[in-house]
């Protein structure tokens, strides 16, 4: 079923964790194809996660974390594309319902293009600058557009690969 499925993983620094949510990934997601993104690590982050070999690893110099998901969309084979963070905040057995709204998509008149994963929002979690900065953009989004995603810092989405990449970003 993810056949059509890369999930693109940001990672800057995550040595500690890039195994674990490799391993977690694959469990969940067999046949979908693995993107790690090291965007500028100064550890091991990056040969690390090029030990396993059902992974495609791509080094992104420029920092930030957009210019690592643009690098990962890039690199995709596949249709649809995730983002998924490497410092394992979210559960990856929740990411599957996040995914399967996009991957049902395509073959329908009307679909879901993307799919936004949300945090279990408990203040003592999210440092003030984050849950500062989301309620802005929260707030822009409002005015703009009428709705907002209830967290628009989430790293866990799903979307076409194409949406992404014709997107103004």
């Amino acid at each position: 079923m993810y056949d059509e499925l890369s999930i693109i993983i940001p990672a800057r620094n995550e040595a500690a964790s890039i195994l674990k949510i490799l391993k977690r990934l694959r469990h969940n997601f067999p046949d979908a194809e693995l993107i790690v993104v090291d965007n500028g690590s100064t550890d091991q982050t990056g040969s690390i996660a090029a030990t396993q070999t059902d992974v495609v690893v791509v080094r992104e110099e420029r920092m930030g974390k957009g210019n690592a998901m643009r690098c990962g969309a890039k690199a995709a084979s596949r249709p649809v594309i995730m983002f998924h963070d490497a410092d394992i905040e979210y559960r990856v057995e929740d990411a599957r319902s996040v995914v399967d709204d996009v991957i049902k998509a395509p073959h329908e008149e009307r679909g879901c293009i993307m799919s936004i994963g949300v945090r279990a929002w408990r203040l003592h979690w999210l440092p003030f600058v984050s849950f500062a900065v989301n309620n802005l953009i929260r707030t822009i989004f409002r005015v703009q557009f009428g709705s907002a995603p209830e967290d628009v810092l989430t790293g866990t989405r799903c979307l076409t690969r194409d949406t992404f990449l014709n997107m103004d970003t």
